[in-house]
């Protein structure tokens, strides 16, 4: 499905056919772009194809509940989500929120109450990228640009609100949450199954902006491995007086290799494809001979590819090579907009 640039491309998701038509005609009639879908899996599949600005999705669905629909949503990709439903007690609100939905509406409601809440969650998750465009030093780059390119990041982006709530997550950081080994969301949260109290303070301590700012940064026990969770955090500058505070987080696994990927060598120093292979390896920690046990190859042959690494980068050394390739990992602090 192909949208164009408008007030902004909704997708409504709801089973009441009374509810599309007169929603979507009057989000129509206001300039939005509307994708209108009756189910769960109509839904998803129009969501993965053509991501919207903007989703509003029913409770209650005949294939799946709105709220693990917006978590399969996010799940692929961060947009922000407004939740519908008949039912206004805390009870429901709450499971509504700890989705990661931005936002709970009680029907009946109009397409003229619904664009406040429309309005109001647009802004905000375009403030909060040009704040992140503006760290990563390319004010072009687009939403879009920004979550696909954050995406491939090995290490966790995290964004959260002065309320500590998930504004934004990377793959990285969504599939380290919903795995809840350290890092979990409650009632839309970020919150850590280890070292909670201190988790929280570095979390408040990560939103206090000054252009000084050191990074707040804590290591988390991870029960998986005897490796901690590191995370590392820092306030976004705030684009106007009235924006609100929000901090951006970068999450690191020690106990992961860091992903490099082979045609950024082969492009960037004419690497075959087994030099590539072979640096990668090096540069994750393994030694020569375990890296011959791993591929199956012989000694001989991986320091034949090994000269000729070290000829194409000017470098003697596997020390002086590693030291090299590490330069070419994701600078965290640079990601946070540390000088």
């Amino acid at each position: 499905m192909i949208y164009h640039t408008h007030r902004g491309r909704v997708l409504l998701v709801d089973d009441d056919p009374i509810v599309l038509s007169t929603v979507s005609h009057g989000l129509r009639e206001a300039n939005y772009i509307v994708a209108q879908c009756s189910t769960a899996a109509e839904a998803l599949a129009t969501y993965i194809d053509s991501t919207p600005d903007l989703a509003i999705v029913d409770i209650g669905l005949p294939d799946m509940r709105g709220t693990a629909l917006a978590q399969s949503l996010l799940q692929h990709q961060y947009r922000p989500i407004l939740i519908l439903s008949g039912h206004s007690e805390p009870e429901w609100v709450n499971q509504a929120i700890g989705s990661g939905v931005i936002g709970y509406l009680v029907k009946p409601i109009t397409a003229q109450q619904l664009i406040p809440s429309i309005e109001t969650a647009l802004a905000r998750f375009g403030e909060i990228n040009q704040r992140i465009a503006n760290n990563f030093g390319d004010e072009a780059m687009t939403d879009r640009q920004l979550a696909s390119a954050m995406d491939e990041f090995s290490f966790g982006i995290i964004i959260v609100d002065k309320d500590h709530h998930i504004v934004y997550a990377n793959r990285f950081a969504r599939e380290l949450i919903a795995s809840g080994g350290v890092l979990t969301k409650q009632n839309g949260k970020l919150r850590s199954r280890t070292k909670a109290n201190e988790f929280r303070t570095m979390l408040d301590k990560s939103l206090s902006y000054t252009e000084s700012s050191p990074l707040a940064a804590i290591t988390l026990p991870n029960p998986s491995t005897e490796l901690g969770l590191q995370v590392l955090g820092r306030a976004l500058p705030a684009l106007s007086e009235d924006s609100e505070q929000s901090a951006i987080m970068a999450v690191f696994d020690p106990s992961q290799a860091t992903i490099v990927p082979s045609t950024l060598l082969e492009n960037l120093y004419g690497f075959t494809r087994k030099e590539s292979e072979l640096a990668h390896g090096l540069a994750n920690g393994l030694t020569i001979n375990e890296y011959c046990e791993q591929t199956f190859i012989s000694s001989n042959t991986a320091r034949t590819h090994l000269k000729s690494i070290y000829r194409k980068t000017a470098t003697n050394r596997q020390s002086e090579l590693i030291r090299l390739l590490s330069h070419l990992f994701i600078n965290i602090e640079r990601s946070l907009g540390q000088n």
